[in-house]
């Protein structure tokens, strides 16, 4: 990897982070409505880069739409906070969280990426009860969800290696960035926060990505040589070591008590 992909996952993980923390920011009301308006409107366009680029797959299409519509129910649920039950925040967004990360299993199930299948079957497993999810009374109205510091690094190695693999090193510059912007955001302003801001960049990255792909693909990718295919059982043992490893101590990494 050179200096300058080095330097491009710098500035555009400081990017998702800062759009992370603007989208936190931004009145509910006015969220609700990009998440609404954007993903709907930029369908067209979508439908005919999508005809025009012979690498667009399906798991493109799935994740944009399967991003974006909890973060309309997120949205939602800061605008009526205190007025609906708690169990109508919390399953839909349990369901999210487990079918997002059911599409990656798939997608490492299709590619034979067994052992790193079962890492993430491993994570749906262990993501908490409905119980985890809420929405914060502070000014922001926050989305939380608390699974601990430990299960999120696991996500994230699990995350590394199946888009890694299944994408043959092709958008992993990419990927590093948008892995590494809601960890930032977490470690800095609580672990709590992750999956909100998980949501946002990942949404804010798949739009802009699918938008202008055929750019993303020749400025983001790296050189075939960058790709190493003859250890990926090695590799995928060690993210599923890693999983098991941090899943069985919970309390491994510290986790912030407090949200600001």
């Amino acid at each position: 990897m050179t200096a300058t992909m080095v330097l491009i996952i710098v500035v555009y993980c400081v990017i998702l982070c800062i759009t992370s923390e603007v989208m936190r920011r931004l009145p509910p009301k006015w969220g609700l409505a990009f998440w609404l308006i954007v993903p709907l409107a930029l369908l067209p366009h979508f439908l005919n880069v999508s005809s025009l680029q012979e690498n667009w797959t399906w798991f493109l299409w799935v994740k944009i739409y399967s991003v974006a519509v909890p973060v309309v129910w997120i949205m939602i649920c800061r605008i009526t906070v205190g007025k609906m039950p708690n169990r109508a925040i919390q399953l839909p967004l349990f369901f999210a969280l487990g079918l997002n990360i059911i599409e990656a299993v798939a997608l490492d199930v299709l590619h034979g990426h067994f052992l790193n299948a079962i890492a993430g079957i491993l994570l749906i497993l262990t993501m908490g009860t409905p119980s985890r999810f809420s929405i914060d009374d502070n000014k922001h109205r926050d989305f939380l969800h608390s699974p601990g510091p430990s299960w999120i690094i696991a996500n994230t190695i699990w995350d590394l290696v199946c888009l890694y693999y299944s994408f043959r090193g092709t958008i992993i510059v990419q990927a590093v960035a948008v892995l590494a912007a809601p960890l930032i955001v977490a470690a800095v302003t609580g672990w709590k926060r992750y999956l909100q801001s998980r949501a946002f960049t990942l949404g804010i990255h798949l739009m802009a990505y699918a938008s202008a792909f055929g750019w993303y693909r020749e400025n983001f990718i790296l050189p075939s040589e960058a790709y190493v295919s003859n250890h990926q059982w090695a590799v995928q043992l060690v993210s599923l070591a890693c999983v098991v490893g941090l899943l069985s101590c919970p309390k491994l990494l510290r986790e912030k008590q407090t949200v600001s």
